[in-house]
């Protein structure tokens, strides 16, 4: 069996069709022209400039064991976006049966980056989906929780830090990077900060669909301006212990020599929490103060969550 590369189509206003052929004498790639009766499913966007199929993914949404096909049409009504689902099964035809719109009145380009996977460990496939031209090209990303009957609108938004960022540009969904046997999120933003091109990847942990938090719980930065450091992400064991680990790719770096970073997983957040307490108007004498901070899905160490601080306030010298 070998795989040929696309020839002269006889399929309307078609471009990037690929098929299989039964090639045992000559045993090589070779091109062919791509005929109706090659394929067996053809999904054809709606209007011309729509750009559908810019992107395409496949994942069980609805957990009925047959995978769904996920079609990515970023160019749709002037690039507000749209995607379209069409549910797997022993004879799936060609219509849609799920259409996600992005936001009205934006030239968001919804639907120009997809990844599916498991992120609240229920069995459904779920859908991270970019809109990287949001807000001045800050960027935002959907998730939509799969389901039965999957809800049109998203269960969760995370969004760039500054117009420009172009945050969206790589998803990575569904790999556990924490071992908390929940899948995580990663996102890429390569033009991080503001189109000066250094690039930052964002790690989103996974967890039940009431505590999953939209703040990132790792954040990983390149190296230098115009790495475009995130502009593709990926997340896997590599190393078999148990925790996923992050790769995140800089075509950008040494004027696009390039260059890709692999980071073992697990991580820690080390970001520093800094308190100010106003005691201009604070009584005379000892202050307990108490800082929570929320646990994480799956945190099971909580000890360290909690702590108090005693503070004297003293009278003021005269």
């Amino acid at each position: 069996m070998t795989i040929l590369p696309v020839g002269q189509s006889e399929i309307p206003d078609s471009s990037g069709y690929a098929h299989l052929k039964d090639d045992w004498a000559q045993g090589k790639l070779h091109p062919a022209p791509l005929t109706r009766e090659d394929v067996d499913k053809i999904f054809t966007g709606e209007n011309k400039d729509d750009y559908f199929a810019e992107y395409i993914a496949t994942g069980d949404i609805n957990k009925d064991n047959y995978s769904d096909v996920i079609v990515g049409a970023p160019g749709y009504d002037s690039f507000r976006g749209r995607f379209y689902i069409f549910y797997g099964g022993p004879d799936m035809d060609e219509k849609f049966d799920k259409i996600l719109d992005g936001e009205i009145g934006h030239v968001g380009w919804f639907g120009r980056v997809l990844a599916s996977g498991d992120i609240n460990k229920d069995g459904y496939a779920d859908l991270a989906i970019t809109a990287n031209h949001m807000y001045q090209q800050r960027g935002r990303v959907y998730l939509y929780y799969g389901g039965p009957d999957m809800d049109e609108t998203p269960d969760k938004i995370f969004d760039g830090e500054n117009a420009l960022d172009l945050f969206g540009k790589s998803l990575a969904l569904g790999k556990d990077v924490n071992s908390d046997s929940y899948g995580d999120l990663l996102i890429g933003s390569w033009d991080y900060p503001g189109n000066l091109d250094r690039g930052r990847a964002y790690l989103y942990y996974g967890g039940p669909r009431a505590s999953m938090s939209d703040i990132a719980a790792c954040i990983f930065d390149g190296e230098s301006l115009n790495d475009r450091f995130g502009n593709e992400v990926a997340v896997g064991d590599i190393n078999g212990d148990g925790f996923a680990e992050v790769v995140v790719g800089a075509w950008g770096y040494n004027d696009a020599q390039g260059r890709a970073y692999l980071f073992y997983g697990p991580f820690e957040n080390k970001n520093d929490i800094t308190l100010n307490w106003d005691t201009t108007n604070a009584s005379i004498g000892k202050h307990t103060l108490k800082v929570e901070i929320p646990p994480v899905p799956g945190e099971q160490n909580t000890e360290n969550n909690i702590k108090t601080v005693t503070i004297e306030v003293k009278e003021p010298r005269r």
